[in-house]
């Protein structure tokens, strides 16, 4: 059965199943259609795929994909396009501003031009997107003139925030405990969304905290947006490979998108680390289950 068939069932467990009887080939096609469907495929068919079709997730806003590229892939967050775009402008110029976001806090280079000199702050400020020039301005974008002499802040006054100097040092990791602080107040409050912006700010000030990572997965987790969540937790064991609860985390929103075998693996590099982790434990025993389950049905279906 082809991959494009196995997608039309909708079923992630009929994807399993053909690449556990045969080993196809996954083209970027393939991966595209299956973030079309749902973001589990999409991952799933991107972890057996041998190329990464990053502007085409990135077009179609599937930011799923692009942080898993990035994280787990070894993509570089700074590509080119073929046309000599870089990631952030392409992002910004599909309006695509959690993706933006997700890039910069992968490091990409938010002073990056495309060949006419446009950065995405460019860009962003001719889409009129406040929301993505504050977060330009976060991450130090600046002010520059692109090839003809015109600036982000000629374009649009949205683009103001640019020209403000942004804390550097001990400042800035000031200025990211503080926000921390802020968002674990209202997390402890429920108001998750609040708490998820929260650490948005805290992790724009200190981008390499798998602590600030962590916690806005549990945000995530917390309204039912599991593929954030899977993303933010990858980000956070991929800065701290011996933090388990990032680990617990991300085994957690994998399982809870149906990825079990995934969920697995990371419940078993989780003990591996700290095998005395009780709610790692439980939560492999309780997905173990499920998967005899699955397996049960599958022979049963043969």
């Amino acid at each position: 059965m082809s991959i494009t068939r196995t997608l039309s069932t909708g079923k992630l467990t009929d994807l399993f199943q053909l690449f556990k009887n045969e080993k196809p080939e996954v083209a970027n096609d393939d991966i595209i259609k299956g973030f079309e469907k749902n973001v589990e495929s999409g991952l799933f068919l991107l972890s057996k795929g041998s190329t990464v079709p990053l502007f085409e997730l990135i077009e179609g806003g599937h930011r799923a994909g692009v942080c898993y590229a990035v994280d787990k892939l070894g993509t570089c967050p700074n590509s080119l396009s073929t046309e000599g775009r870089p990631a952030v402008v392409a992002a910004a110029k599909a309006g695509k501003t959690e993706i933006l976001t997700s890039l910069l806090e992968r490091g990409a280079d938010p002073k990056k031009a495309d060949p006419e000199g446009n950065t995405a702050a460019h860009v962003a400020a001719e889409l009129k997107n406040a929301e993505a020039l504050k977060t330009l301005a976060l991450f130090k974008s600046g002010n520059p003139a692109n090839k003809a002499g015109k600036t982000p802040t000629d374009i649009s006054p949205l683009a103001k925030d640019l020209t403000k100097a942004q804390p550097e040092g001990e400042k800035a990791e000031a200025m990211a405990l503080k926000f921390k602080a802020q968002g674990n107040k209202v997390f402890a409050a429920g108001e998750y969304v609040k708490a998820s912006k929260l650490y948005t700010i805290a992790i724009a000030y200190s981008p390499n905290s798998h602590v600030f990572y962590s916690n806005r997965s549990a945000c995530h987790f917390n309204l039912k947006r599991f593929d954030a969540a899977l993303t933010d937790a990858t980000r956070a064991v991929s800065i701290d490979s011996k933090w388990t609860k990032g680990y617990f985390r991300l085994g957690s929103s994998l399982a809870a998108m149906g990825l079990s075998y995934q969920a697995m693996e990371v419940y078993e590099a989780a003990l591996a680390i700290d095998s005395k982790m009780s709610d790692i434990k439980k939560a492999k025993e309780t997905l173990a289950k499920e998967i005899r389950q699955m397996e049960n049905k599958f022979a049963k279906a043969k």
